[in-house]
């Protein structure tokens, strides 16, 4: 079982939070992670509350011996995130690199190979599925942290549609933990708050919201940026524009993150625009609550989300 504290910043406050704490503790080295998550054709460990993930990791610079292997494999189940404190239960194992990436370029692998590894013969035996596939991928960079008797692990989370800050604490005792962190960072006027979704959640969410897979959803810029991608052979243009504000209504209450969203698909068949606005979301990252609606024109678009 992993047990841990989740808090979630904003991009100024997650830096100020880094650079404190960096200058008070002691830096423990940053990784580039790429993480990549599977399941079955037809969605078996979702089905059953799972997480299979491929995590490869490029470490930046490391103070510590003990430094992460290169490659792991993890499956989690039954994830509960209550007040900014995660519980799930959790398999991890390091993995060799070549059958890693052997196993990310074709999922389907799986099949063959999961009785080479404990873990992938796990996932083989949880799913019992006819194949497997690639349903998601984020990079995350990650900055260790001790200070003040705890290890924090600072992320800085890309995902295709935005970038995300977090401080993860794993401690036996999270409620001590919770108000330390909280209360050194309330201290030196730094906005924060709890996490509502972790970040496999975050991923999966926003791409059922827009109801297309989430590996075509394109990177954005802060002006929006058009991108051209093939759903089943068929081309479409996407254009999404996201804004991530944090909106403070004082520190002794929550710090809700507020966002709008706007996308729009053509297909050059059909000759068709179909324009959709995002209802603004009052919980931090949550695109759960999104709510879509079709628009006749820009205009209409842009005065509904003002």
């Amino acid at each position: 079982m992993e047990v841990e504290v989740k808090l979630r910043l904003d991009a100024d406050n997650f830096q100020r939070a880094l650079q404190l704490l960096e200058h008070a503790g002691d830096c423990r080295g940053t990784d580039l992670q790429d993480n990549f998550f599977f399941d079955g054709l037809d969605d078996e460990l979702a089905k059953s509350q799972t997480v299979f993930r491929i995590r490869r990791i490029r470490g930046i610079r490391h103070n510590n011996p003990n430094q992460p292997l290169p490659y792991t494999v993890t499956l989690k189940a039954n994830a509960i995130l209550t007040d900014g404190v995660s519980c799930v239960e959790e398999l991890e194992h390091s993995i060799d690199a070549s059958l890693a990436e052997a196993l990310i370029e074709n999922p389907n692998l799986l099949m063959s190979s999961h009785s080479s590894h404990p873990i992938l013969n796990h996932v083989y035996q949880r799913a019992s599925a006819t194949g497997f596939k690639r349903i998601g991928h984020f990079k995350n960079t990650r900055t260790r942290v001790w200070w003040d008797g705890l290890l924090l692990e600072m992320d800085e989370t890309h995902f295709d549609f935005a970038t995300a800050y977090e401080i993860e604490i794993e401690h036996l005792d999270t409620l001590a933990a919770k108000s330390k962190i909280a209360a050194f960072l309330t201290q030196h006027g730094i906005a924060f708050c709890n996490s509502k979704n972790n970040k496999f959640a975050v991923l999966k969410q926003f791409a059922r919201a827009f109801s297309i897979p989430s590996s075509v959803i394109p990177k954005v810029a802060p002006n929006g940026l058009i991108s051209e991608s093939v759903i089943k052979g068929r081309v479409i243009f996407t254009h999404l524009q996201l804004s991530l504000p944090l909106v403070s209504t004082g520190r002794s209450g929550p710090l809700p993150l507020e966002y709008t969203s706007r996308l729009h698909i053509q297909t050059p068949t059909s000759h068709t625009r179909r324009t959709y606005a995002a209802t603004k979301a009052r919980e931090p990252y949550a695109p759960h609550s999104i709510h879509l609606a079709p628009l006749n024109n820009i205009n209409e678009m842009t005065k509904k989300l003002g």
